[in-house]
Parts: structure tokens; C-alpha cells; sequence
């Protein structure tokens, strides 16, 4: 194409080409997997369902909160009660602000509060979600976030080593509105749904998709499979 327009192209103007043709996809894919273009939460442990002051689900794309609204997080959609649970090796757990991606570098999130376990358990339960709340500031205080606004990732922490070390981190992506605060929250990412490790199993062994011909077919049945020698009756 380019030699038709008077262009010579070397061999190593190929290959120059080509570079920038792979610069080129390795910038789009960049800007456009970046945190800030997100459309939902991604890479937390397991989603996160925020509750209102009345202990009520307050979730939707359309749910703007005041920045020291009352605010709860909940590991299931429908029971504000049912807890986060940290690693038998947890020593402590935060709440924090981050800038998106920065999860679990402690040394990069902006404020946090910690708090410690109940006694005899590691399960965090009811945990305020108030951005404001987050009263220890490492790079950018609250109060800070609040007036300038932009987009944050706001969680919960399970963590060790003095707090500085991130065993599992629960999180939302937000928006935060500069000077007044008000916050909302994207949607989780439906992969971190957890799923029922019984999901598939009959009450004689796996669900397996039994061949009909050359090719796998879609309905599934039933086998007994012997671990041992991978038989199956």
C-alpha cells in the first residue's frame, strides 16, 4: 500500500511500522483497561453491598451520598449482618480510601481508620463505609479527598505486620464530588461473585456432559466417577 504511494518501505522501516503499530495497541489497551474508565469495581476479593443509616441495601447507580452519611458494608446483598472474614492470620483490619489499583500498597492509600477483631473470631461485621471516617491520613487526608473530589477505590482491609502488610481487601471503585463530597459508588464486577462449590454436583458424583457423538452436546447427566481409575457407570 504504502510502496503505491510513492513510499519505499526498508526493512527496517518495517520493522519501524511495526513498532509503532504495537505502541500504538499497547496504548488503547492502557487508557482504555485503566481504573479511572471503569465501569464496575474490579479486582476485589469478593463484592461489597453498601447499607444505609437504617440498616436498609442503598445500592444503584443513581444512590448519591453525603460524604458523612452513614454508610455500612455488608458481604451479601440481602442481610446487612452477614461478615467479612479475615485470614486466621490477620492481626488487625482497616477501612480506607486509595486511589484506584492501589488496594493493597499500604504505603500508597490516602487515609484509613483501623479497628480490631471481636473477641475469638476474625469476622468484620456492619463495617462503616462513611468516607469520612477514615481519620488517619497517609498521603491525602478525608478532608482533603472531600474537596477536591475524583475517584477512589473505598474498603475494607484485612491486615498484619503493624497494618502494613494487605492479607484481603474488599472494596468499591467511587466518584467524589469535589467541594461537597457527595459520593457514588460503581456497581461490583459480577466475576467476584462467589459461587457454590456444590454448583454442578448431583448426589452421585460430578455433573459431566456425556458424549453423544464426536462432539460434546449440551444436556448433562449424570456420572458415578471412580477418583481411582477416572471410571465411569
Amino acid at each position: 500500500m504504502l510502496e503505491r504511494l510513492g513510499i519505499k518501505m526498508t526493512k527496517t522501516t518495517k520493522i519501524y511500522a511495526w513498532v509503532l503499530v504495537l505502541a500504538l495497541f499497547a496504548g488503547a489497551y492502557t487508557y482504555f483497561s485503566s481504573p479511572s474508565r471503569a465501569e464496575v469495581t474490579q479486582g476485589s476479593d469478593a463484592p461489597i453491598y453498601l447499607y444505609g443509616p437504617d440498616h436498609l441495601i442503598n445500592e444503584g447507580d443513581e444512590v448519591s451520598r453525603a460524604f458523612d452519611d452513614a454508610a455500612y458494608a455488608s458481604a451479601v446483598g440481602d442481610n446487612v449482618e452477614i461478615p467479612f472474614v479475615c485470614p486466621d492470620n490477620a492481626s488487625g483490619a482497616s477501612t480506607f480510601i486509595s486511589p484506584r489499583g492501589k488496594e493493597r500498597d499500604y504505603n500508597a492509600w490516602n487515609a484509613a481508620a483501623s479497628f480490631g477483631f471481636p473477641r475469638d473470631s476474625k469476622n468484620l461485621k456492619e463495617v462503616t463505609m462513611t468516607p469520612s471516617a477514615n481519620i488517619d491520613t497517609i498521603n491525602l487526608s478525608q478532608a482533603a479527598i472531600r474537596s477536591v473530589g475524583g475517584q477512589y477505590s473505598l474498603g475494607i482491609a484485612c491486615t498484619k505486620d503493624s497494618g502494613v502488610t494487605i492479607l484481603k481487601a474488599w472494596y468499591r471503585y467511587i466518584d467524589v464530588t469535589p467541594a461537597t463530597g457527595a459520593w457514588t459508588a460503581l456497581p461490583n464486577d459480577d466475576a467476584g461473585e462467589p459461587v457454590d462449590p456444590t454448583l454442578g454436583q448431583g448426589v452421585d458424583g460430578l455433573t459431566l456432559t456425556a458424549p453423544a457423538t464426536a462432539d460434546w452436546v449440551k444436556n448433562s447427566v449424570y456420572y458415578r466417577v471412580d477418583p481411582r481409575t477416572f471410571s465411569q457407570s
